[in-house]
């Protein structure tokens, strides 16, 4: 079922708007605010149908309706004069009104044939929006196809190295063990230090691959997922080279220029990623043209004191002169048949845009592109400090309830935690809930969120009206949620979510914090 249309009267005569109120009501149209004509205009963006009721003559209506149509673009202006219409209405169609209608007996026959139109454009707008993110999730796709080559890479060399060093390692372990004890000693003393060097490099190869996973998150997500937050557009930037790096290096020469100290921006996440994404891939296209070795993509990021910016780069043929200003629009390309589907910079300037940013073009015929975002600085924000414990848990040790269906990760997370915490393992929700039956007594929970059957969040909402005090200390953990449903029920839980792979200090503090927190409401 569709959102009813949302209203909004701006009004010269009371009654008038007294009269549009009561149609409105009639149709089942939102009215979301009626005032006078003055205080009513200046809020674009928030209805979907303006009804202007105005008296004023031609030459001053006229320019009033082009600078509402100009100003709110996505809201239909409906402009309601008095009887009859005829002498105006040809002049504020073309000046972009939607409908002309007359307060005369018929006001209510006429603004149902409005409502009617207006509905089926909202259809019309609804559906146009759904084929643009469909497109726009084949477009990222095709993408990702084309640097297949690159992730296969980046993910392949530190699987390598982890096998070769866990291999090399569990070797001598067992070389170790099958010594007679009191010469292990000795042994571990003179490869112990390599073993560690070994671990580590695993350690290091293991959040290279989790950023690779990462950063396939942009391909993945559909536009608008997610939560507005602070954004490292030079983390984000370090993201994408990851995945496009190798195949740039193999089409062009690359270079990156990152300012330091680049402050955050907000945004959704993975926005700055689909967004560097779309444009090193139409600078990847645009270098095809140059003869082998000599393309150029250059990405660099800056700051001042009221803006943040990324630009890319390119040595490629340039846009002409007479694409230029068509260069952002919906399904504009010139690539050709088979090209594209037009909609990867149309998608970019509405994710900037999102963000509160701009993107601009400089061009050249013949000396290349470049693409220029630039985003505001956000004024800083505390977080509200959050309530504490006056006292800790009674006993020495924090108890945390740890659920997992897969046993390896409860096994995983036991050696994570056993030596700060002592561990309840359960590998589903009937599992922890029977847990807590025979021994109620538990600081924590940490719950993975995607299992089998019932969820973490099902977990959460067990213990919300059993455990509500346990519930408040509840951390959840995740591999990734592919589903928007799910990533909703998280999100409303308003409990705090860490992604897998979970260095040890960082698990541990989140448990400590959370299990000194006082219960939310």
């Amino acid at each position: 079922m569709t959102s009813p249309l949302r209203l909004r009267i701006a009004f010269e005569l009371g009654e008038t708007a007294e009269r549009l109120e009561r149609e409105a009501g009639a149709l089942g149209l939102a009215v979301v605010s009626s005032g006078p004509l003055a205080s009513e205009l200046a809020k674009p963006g928030e209805t979907d149908l303006l009804l202007v009721e105005h008296r004023a003559l031609p030459e001053a209506l006229v320019p009033r309706v082009l600078s509402l149509t100009g100003s709110q673009p996505d809201t239909l202006v409906v402009v309601v004069v008095p009887a009859p219409r005829a002498p105006l209405e040809a002049a504020l169609l073309a000046a972009g009104a939607f409908d002309v209608l007359d307060d005369g007996p018929e006001l209510g026959a006429q603004l149902a044939r409005t409502v009617a139109a207006a509905r089926r454009v909202a259809g019309l707008r609804a559906e146009r929006e759904t084929l643009q993110r469909d497109l726009a999730q084949r477009d990222k796709l095709a993408a990702l196809g084309l640097l297949s080559a690159g992730v296969s890479h980046e993910v392949n060399n530190p699987c390598g190295a982890i096998l070769a060093n866990l291999s090399s390692l569990r070797s001598d372990l067992e070389a170790l063990m099958s010594r007679p004890r009191v010469q292990r000693l000795e042994v571990l003393d003179e490869r112990g230090p390599d073993w560690l060097e070994a671990v580590g490099d695993c350690v290091s190869a293991a959040h290279r691959i989790h950023n690779i996973a990462r950063s396939l998150n942009v391909f993945s997500r559909r536009s608008g997922e997610g939560t507005v937050g602070p954004v490292d557009l030079n983390e984000e930037i370090g993201v994408v080279v990851r995945l496009v790096g190798k195949e740039v290096r193999i089409r062009a020469t690359f270079n990156i220029e990152l300012a330091p100290g680049l402050p955050a921006i907000e945004a959704l996440p993975y926005m700055a990623a689909q967004v560097l994404t779309n444009l090193v891939v139409n600078a990847l296209q645009a270098v095809d043209a140059v003869p082998a070795g000599r393309g150029k993509v250059r990405i660099t990021t800056g700051y001042d004191a009221e803006a943040v910016m990324i630009s890319v780069e390119d040595n490629g043929p340039g846009i002409a002169p007479e694409h230029i200003g068509n260069i952002f629009d919906p399904f504009f390309t010139t690539k050709g048949a088979g090209g594209g589907t037009g909609l990867g910079l149309s998608i970019t300037r509405s994710l900037v845009h999102k963000a509160g940013g701009e993107i601009f073009v400089d061009s050249e015929p013949g000396a290349g592109a470049c693409f220029r975002v630039v985003f505001p600085r956000p004024a800083h924000a505390h977080a509200p400090q959050r309530g504490r414990r006056s006292q800790p848990p009674a006993q020495g040790r924090l108890r945390v309830l740890i659920l997992d269906d897969d046993e390896l990760m409860l096994r995983s997370f036991e050696r994570l935690l056993s030596a700060h915490f002592d561990c309840i393992l359960a590998r589903g929700v009937t599992q922890a809930l029977a847990a807590l039956s025979r021994d109620a007594h538990v600081d924590a929970v940490l719950a993975d969120v995607v299992m089998p059957g019932q969820s973490g969040v099902d977990l959460w909402e067990q213990l919300r009206l059993t455990h509500p005090a346990l519930a408040a200390r509840t951390l959840f953990v995740s591999g990734g949620l592919t589903s928007e449903r799910l990533r909703e029920r998280v999100a409303a839980t308003r409990r705090p979510l860490l992604d897998k792979p979970i260095e040890r200090q960082t698990l541990v503090a989140a448990i400590q914090a959370l299990a000194f927190e006082w219960p939310q409401a």
